[in-house]
């Protein structure tokens, strides 16, 4: 990773951050030069929860070292405006590791200065090394990884339902298949349900199978279709006539 400048740092900007490069302690292991980047940028605040209420600016440091003290940053930043007050933090998942900072000035145009000069903010790096930073990284990564078993056990459980729905739609339509409904019809067209390359249409069922699978209705000795009923009762119609 190559060595930014101070002029080329100032330009450098990741999401409205400026980004400054601090290189770290070499090991007797060590083949490369190899940088902790540290992100600045001014960011905004209400002093109260009015719609109507004052705001303030302050510096906002993010992936300072985890062991950085107030009174480090301090001694970097104060040649450039007076610190009122410092407020740490860290994400879950950089505990340990990195942590961030807001800063607040006096003066709102100490930002501005911040922002613009070489900054060296080696002396907060004065007990880091590579290994450091290489151990911090595999912790983060370790928390966040995934759990090969618990992936697995996830991916079982997709499949087995899958596999129970898809033998629930089958089961559904060999039934609709070999089955007449109400009206003596079976289903035909395409196996897959899933795939709509072919309509589902029916048609009628032979009388054999349509007698031995539907029940005889009160009132009924044959299985007739609705459509042939209303035949029936056309042609008695037109004798009385």
């Amino acid at each position: 990773m190559e060595h930014l400048e101070d002029d080329e740092a100032t330009r450098s900007l990741l999401q409205g951050f400026r980004a400054v490069a601090i290189p770290l302690k070499k090991t007797e292991d060590s083949t490369c030069e190899v940088f902790r980047w540290i992100y600045l940028k001014k960011q905004r605040r209400k002093l109260d929860e009015s719609l109507t209420g004052l705001e303030t600016s302050f510096l906002f440091i993010a992936n300072l070292p985890f062991f950085v003290t107030e009174r480090q940053l301090t001694s970097v930043l104060e040649q450039y405006g007076k610190v009122n007050r410092t407020v740490f933090g860290s994400l879950p998942e950089s505990e340990g590791y990195s942590k961030h900072a807001s800063v607040f000035f006096s003066d709102e145009n100490s930002i501005e200065l911040v922002l613009r000069a070489p900054l060296d903010f080696s002396a907060c790096l004065a007990d880091e090394k590579v290994e450091d930073v290489i151990t911090g990284k595999l912790k983060e990564y370790q928390k966040w990884r995934c759990n090969p078993r618990m992936l697995a056990q996830h991916v079982d459980e997709v499949l087995f339902r899958h596999r129970e729905k898809r033998e629930k739609e089958e089961q559904e339509l060999k039934y609709r298949q070999t089955v007449p409904d109400e009206d003596g019809f079976i289903l035909v067209g395409a196996r897959n349900t899933s795939k709509k390359s072919f309509a589902n249409v029916k048609k009628r069922a032979p009388l054999r199978v349509a007698e031995s699978s539907l029940k005889p209705k009160e009132g009924f000795y044959k299985i007739r279709s609705r459509k042939q009923q209303r035949k029936l009762e056309r042609e008695r119609q037109s004798d009385l006539h």
